[in-house]
Formats: C-alpha cells, structure tokens, sequence
C-alpha cells in the first residue's frame, strides 16, 4: 500500500434557462488507489420561493480498503423541496 496518494479533483458546471436550471458534477479521483467519488446534482429555481435539487453521492473503487472504495455501499440518491419566504 503506497504511503502517498494522489487525488484529482474537478468541477463542471453548467447553467440553463437564465440560471434557473443549474447542472453540477464534482468529481475526486485517486488514479493510486483507483478510486472515485462522485457527485452530481441538478437544480431547478421555479421562482424565488421554490427550488427543486435532486443528486446523489457515488462512491467506487474495486478495494474495499480504500479511501472511496470503502464506502461504494454507501452510494444514495437524494431530492430536496425548498420553500423559502
């Protein structure tokens, strides 16, 4: 097992609509212990009142003894209403 790991990291974003569609992807990879974490999500703004997120969080590696790789169970999907006044 190496004693230094590399993780890369990048961030693509994209917006739509007059920023009211906001696409994202964050990324870490590891190429030393092959690695990744991912996270992806999309954001819709209706109004100043209602916004609508949904995403998810992926974690993969093919060793469980990894730093991502240990919690590739652990991948989910989410979705979140937001009501502000």
């Amino acid at each position: 097992m190496d004693k230094n790991r590399q993780v890369w990291t990048n961030r693509l974003t994209y917006q739509a609509m007059q920023d009211k569609l906001t696409w994202s992807l964050f990324m870490f990879y590891s190429p030393t212990d092959e690695d990744s974490y991912w996270r992806p999500s999309v954001n819709y703004r209706h109004n100043d009142q209602w916004q609508f997120t949904f995403g998810g969080n992926v974690f993969t590696g093919k060793d469980d003894h990894t730093f991502f790789g240990q919690f590739e169970e652990g991948s989910n999907l989410y979705a979140r209403i937001r009501f502000q006044y």
